[in-house]
């Protein structure tokens, strides 16, 4: 498998990623499979006539890029400089790339196999007459030296700040709808503010169909790999000047996306307002480009960070770190120790940088600190099917889940309706936390429920009739469009006669996509017409492929399930996997993965119900649930009152 997702500021090998507690041989790690050679692997010879001594504590690394022009070999050499003492420097950010098919330079006049796309930059980068100093991790950092590349990771936040200006390289220039993207806000950046309102006025009177193109034009600059990769966030947050580089084209950080915010500022509207307009009476194609140019601005706020916020005391708070695991690694444990200068102090020494330790190790210590600042919420949101044998606690599982899903264009975290809901399954008193002694079992307190007793297949295929009422999945979601996906869900729930549960559009919608933390995107909510009938033709030009490509990836794992008590009629055809007609009893919506035996239950402090799974007197948590008659907190009535006690669940 090429490693093409590697995108971390360090050396991204696998180091015992995921170590077993047993004897046993080493299982499949949850992190991509490692290369045939890694670079370290490769450099580990030239390494010790390179580092000839570690770094001090105090001290970093600068690499000097020799002069030279293609086609000759590029050259470096490295110095050492005390952190009081700084010359001025650049300091790069980019993206490693494929370690399949390495490049060498000369380092210190020793072969030195770098990746493609670093080769790519130092090329670029060199100038043909003067030495250019660059900080460059994958150079500047010993990265077989373990000590000393934890202490370099915790200081890489100093390091941009520090830097004169920061170079963003975003890759080759490949795609010619991307350099075209960078030569327009070139252009547009040049002009005075006069000039820039004609340009926009010319802009505006062009046919919408050359306006919705050059907008998805400048869109397709979030596509790039750059932007999904952890240490982005910190090298970008503590950068002050910053320049994005694609081949040899160049623009400052603030030119490009203010000069692109602008233009689609002229266009764009808010998921509010396009639901204002009565969309039949709309050109489609007005009403496409209006959520486009939305979806873009969208895009700048939520995926690209504020350069220089966290210089300014805007650290990142431990929830926003949750949302924000969606960036990719391929050493999973970077989801911690690459953030770990965005965080405020008083997390930061709880936090200790280590390489040595297992990604169970580092990833369990972390939702402990998760739960324990920001409540028993944390637990919920999208999850893949919980796998023991990687060792991590089923309550930590959750945060494996980012890197296993298809790519994202967006994280739309701050996209809200006006009306979130209220739930409350837990009631209304705090969560009471604790933790085993090797912090792997959670101790909670809740009540329980009910026994799921009967499951339907998982909504993640599109339908076909098995009986009058009842509609069933066959094929894998990647085959489908979200057009049908939708339209099977509303028939299913129909079906079921959930809809008298949630009577509103939003509502269904919202217990069936999203957890009580998440967004309530109203854009779904417009394609249904009240109640969740009515075709969705009408508005198929008006979606947001952002807000989907997530949707698709994150949410659609669920399972309806059902309960107290449920009677099945199990299907004689054997291409039907489970069931067909109706189901009677209670019923709700719960984790892909659940089955008849496991408990449906409600724990304290926590807005919606969870789905345990008994196992040797402990319980496995699959996920959340959503179950009418129980989201505002009906379970826990009598115990609030005290004519009931609450039971205690140890989650391993």
């Amino acid at each position: 498998m090429s490693l093409s997702t590697n995108t971390t500021g360090v050396m991204e090998h696998e180091p015992n990623s995921v170590q077993q507690a047993s004897s046993e041989p080493q299982k499949q790690p949850v992190s991509a499979p490692k290369a045939v050679a890694t670079l370290e692997e490769l450099n580990s010879d030239a390494a010790k006539q390179v580092y000839k001594k570690r770094l001090a504590s105090s001290e970093l690394r600068l690499i000097k890029i020799h002069p030279g022009d293609e086609p000759s070999a590029v050259k470096c050499s490295i110095f050492s400089v005390q952190e009081g003492d700084l010359p001025d420097y650049e300091a790069l950010s980019y993206v490693w790339g494929s370690q399949d098919e390495p490049k060498t330079i000369l380092l210190e006049d020793v072969t030195w196999h770098v990746t493609a796309n670093l080769h790519s930059v130092l090329s670029h980068l060199r100038f043909p007459d003067r030495f250019r100093v660059v900080w460059i991790d994958a150079l500047a950092i010993n990265q077989t030296h373990l000590e000393e590349r934890n202490e370099q990771v915790k200081k890489m936040s100093d390091i941009y700040a520090n830097a004169t200006s920061t170079l963003i390289w975003l890759g080759e220039a490949t795609d010619d709808l991307i350099v075209t993207t960078f030569e327009l806000l070139e252009f547009y950046s040049k002009l005075t503010d006069t000039d820039q309102r004609m340009w926009r006025a010319g802009f505006i009177a062009q046919n919408t169909g050359f306006i919705s193109r050059t907008v998805s034009m400048m869109n397709r600059v979030f596509k790039l790999e750059y932007w999904k990769r952890i240490w982005v966030v910190q090298e970008i947050l503590f950068s002050d000047n910053i320049l994005l580089m694609y081949g040899q084209h160049t623009l400052t950080y603030d030119d490009f996306f203010a000069c692109m915010r602008e233009i689609c500022a002229v266009f764009a509207m808010s998921p509010v307002d396009l639901e204002a307009i009565p969309q039949r009476s709309v050109n489609p194609e007005a009403y496409l480009l209006a959520s486009l140019a939305h979806s873009t601005n969208l895009m700048i706020s939520e995926v690209i960070p504020v350069r220089g916020a966290a210089r300014h005391g805007k650290h990142l708070s431990l929830r926003q770190w949750r949302t924000a695991q969606l960036k990719r690694s391929t050493d999973r444990r970077d989801k911690v120790f690459g953030y770990y200068g965005c965080f405020h102090p008083s997390i930061r020494q709880q936090i200790q940088v280590d390489y040595s330790k297992t990604l169970p190790e580092v990833i369990t210590f972390m939702m402990r600190l998760l739960l324990q600042e920001e409540g028993l919420n944390m637990l919920l949101g999208p999850r893949m099917v919980y796998d023991p044998k990687y060792e991590i606690p089923s309550w930590v599982w959750s945060l494996i889940e980012p890197t296993t899903i298809p790519t994202a264009r967006g994280v739309l975290s701050t996209i809200e309706d006006k009306n979130p809901g209220d739930w409350c399954a837990g009631g209304s008193l705090p969560s009471v936390l604790g933790f085993s002694e090797d912090s792997t079992v959670l101790h909670v307190r809740g009540k329980t429920v009910a026994t799921i007793e009967a499951t339907a297949p998982p909504f993640s295929s599109p339908p076909r009739s098995v009986a009058d009422d009842l509609y069933f999945l066959d094929k894998s979601s990647v085959d489908l469009d979200f057009m049908t996906l939708v339209e099977h869900f509303r028939l299913t729930w129909q079906s079921f006669n959930l809809l008298p549960e949630f009577p509103s559009t939003l509502g269904f919608i919202t217990a069936f996509w999203l957890g009580p933390t998440g967004p309530i995107l109203s854009e779904l909510a417009s394609w249904l017409c009240a109640g969740g009938s009515g075709s969705l033709e009408t508005t198929k030009a008006g979606y947001n492929h952002h807000i989907l490509d997530s949707l698709l990836s994150l949410h659609f794992r669920r399972r309806m399930f059902y309960f107290m008590p449920a009677t099945v009629k199990l299907s004689t055809d054997p291409k039907v996997r489970l069931i067909e007609g109706h189901i009677h009893g209670e019923s709700g919506l719960g984790p892909v993965d659940v089955m008849p035996g496991d408990k449906l239950c409600v724990l304290r402090g926590c807005t919606v119900p969870v789905v345990l799974r008994p196992e040797e007197g402990q319980y496995i948590l699959l996920g959340e649930a959503y179950v009418p008659r129980a989201m505002h907190g009906e379970a826990v009535r009598a115990v609030e009152t005290g004519e009931e006690e609450y039971e205690d669940f140890w989650i391993r």
